[in-house]
């Protein structure tokens, strides 16, 4: 019966790694379609848009605790990631400094 149990935990933690991933690849295609319309010139604000997509990141690594750096559909998709988060915060300009 145990053996039994141990298989049936596996099944379950390899089912969930799955929707890990597929959750993970779901985000990141919401945020490289994103990037497509921005490059298109369809968003009306990018900065707001940019800001929710990484807030809906950061939702689902708190809520799941996932290491995204394990995960191989983050590591696809983390040029993709940068150039959001670019929008979401440009860089500091001399005129801001000053």
């Amino acid at each position: 019966m145990t053996e039994l149990s141990a298989s049936v935990r596996g099944k379950n933690a390899i089912a969930a790694d799955a929707m890990v991933e597929q959750s993970v690849t779901d985000l990141s295609t919401r945020a490289a379609s994103f990037l497509r319309r921005v490059h298109d010139g369809k968003v009306a604000d990018a900065r707001a848009e940019a800001e929710m997509h990484l807030h809906a990141l950061r939702e689902f690594v708190r809520r799941t605790g996932v290491d995204l750096e394990a995960l191989s559909s983050w590591r696809a998709n983390t040029a993709s990631w940068r150039a959001v988060s670019r929008i979401a915060r440009p860089a500091i300009t001399s005129e801001q400094r000053a």
